[in-house]
């Protein structure tokens, strides 16, 4: 006899609640989950509700603190701390007569740091408030390389000072004495950047002195003048700097004239510094009359040699002058 299976699914009864058992709940145990849900979903819902208002409440709190303006306590002249590097021109006094704190205001630090940058002289600053309320303030002052003549708008003379990027400053707290071992630039187009006022073309001009630094050549150099090099565009057609020289060497040169363009101009002036050189000058300049340049004589050493194609050789000259210096 066959074993009958658990459901048999052959025969005539075959509704679907009976091959599939059922479980069936009264009313009362519907209506007890029912309740669970509801409570479980009010529990939910009031969390919500409680820390979407506590998060509002703490953005409406950020926001009023950061509305409320702060009024820092005033700092005390004796908590001030400034120190400069380079130069060290400006002083602590100057500080405090520059912000007014030695009259009793206090500017934001931001404010500070905007006020100090627009000084010419001042490459860099950074001001800090520290915890227990003192102030410390440190800048960068710029390097002085050539002083300029200029007038003021009222026509009175006055001096300033150009550094080695360019920019042209006032020279505060400058001895006279080191202000005047500055070559002076002549023939230079100064042009307006807003804070300051700036030589184009001054990156390419540093180059060169600092290398007569290095030659310690530079005090004998007297003035530097781009009238050959406007607008500081070495592209320009024969762009040069013609520096006027008291050299104790040569004392018959007036001007040496360099390239502007700083692939060259360095080359022109390791030449210029060497002792071969040197000798060929002194050997022509004995061999020229005395009366064959009453002037006395331009040395360029930006002509070049261009007999050969693609290998252009420096070639110095030495051309008398027709009009004193």
């Amino acid at each position: 006899m066959a074993r009958k299976k658990a459901y048999d699914l052959r025969g005539p009864s075959r509704e679907w609640h009976k091959v599939i058992p059922q479980r069936i709940q009264g009313k009362e145990a519907n209506s007890q989950i029912a309740r669970r849900r509801a409570v479980r979903k009010w529990i939910h819902r009031t969390l919500f509700i409680f820390f979407l208002g506590a998060f509002a409440w703490l953005i409406v709190l950020a926001w009023k603190e950061l509305q409320t303006p702060k009024i820092p306590r005033p700092v005390l002249q004796s908590e001030v701390r400034f120190t400069s590097s380079e130069q060290q021109s400006l002083t602590r006094e100057w500080f405090l007569r520059c912000t007014g704190i030695d009259r009793g205001e206090m500017p934001g630090i931001f404010e500070i740091k905007e006020m100090l940058e627009k000084v010419g002289q001042i490459k860099e600053a950074s001001v800090t408030r520290l915890s227990n309320g003192s102030l410390s303030v440190h800048v960068i002052e710029r390097k002085p390389i050539l002083r300029m003549n200029s007038r003021l708008k009222t026509g009175e003379p006055v001096t300033r000072v150009v550094a080695i990027d360019g920019v042209v400053y006032e020279g505060i707290n400058y001895r006279p004495a080191i202000m005047m071992k500055l070559p002076v630039l002549t023939d230079a187009e100064v042009r307006d950047r807003g804070t300051s006022d700036f030589v184009p073309g001054m990156e390419h001009v540093s180059k060169l002195l600092l290398r007569a630094f290095d030659y310690r050549i530079y005090g004998t150099w007297r003035s530097i003048s781009l009238k050959e090099f406007p607008n500081g565009d070495i592209d320009y057609p024969g762009a040069s700097i013609r520096v006027t020289v008291e050299s104790p060497e040569f004392p018959e040169i007036c001007d040496v004239i360099f390239s502007a363009n700083p692939a060259r101009n360095i080359d022109e002036l390791n030449l210029y510094m060497s002792k071969k050189f040197g000798d060929t000058v002194r050997n022509e300049l004995n061999q020229r009359p005395a009366t064959a340049a009453p002037y006395g004589y331009d040395l360029f050493m930006s002509m070049v040699n261009r007999e050969i194609p693609g290998r252009p050789e420096p070639q110095p000259r030495l051309i008398p002058r027709k009009s004193p210096r």
